[in-house]
């Protein structure tokens, strides 16, 4: 789980998480990922990552940012109603939610809008 460069990724936001120290939150323009310092050896390591497809709804309450997701093996708790698992993520304030969600949902957008160029650019290829 140690972080290695994320080809073909480009960083879009990054905040800090309530409630430890040294992790953080980061956007790419392909996924989200929680990274945390290892103490004793100082170096960072990723808690868990998950990409936009695999995000069902993300959502504000406060300074909580939720995302539910529909991979089973990377999160814990399981949502029923949507069959998926809710990663909740507490950051230091509202706003600082807010901006996470905007970082999210642009992200979402710009990738959906690089998959739907690449798959006319398919078509256009095949004979």
């Amino acid at each position: 789980n140690c972080i290695k460069k994320l080809e073909g990724e480009t960083y879009q936001y990054h905040c800090a998480i309530s409630g430890s120290k040294k992790a953080v939150l980061m956007v790419t323009d392909r996924r989200g990922l929680c990274i945390k310092e290892v103490e004793i050896l100082g170096h960072m390591s990723i808690d868990w990552q998950c990409l936009f497809e695999d995000f069902i709804s993300p959502s504000v309450s406060e300074n909580l940012l939720k995302i539910l997701v529909k991979e089973q093996d990377l999160f814990h708790k399981k949502d029923s109603a949507n069959q998926g698992y809710l990663k909740k993520i507490y950051l230091r304030d509202t706003n600082i939610a807010e901006r996470a969600l905007n970082a999210i949902e642009e992200a979402q957008s710009l990738r959906h809008q690089q998959k739907l160029t690449k798959q006319s650019a398919l078509k256009l290829v095949r004979p």
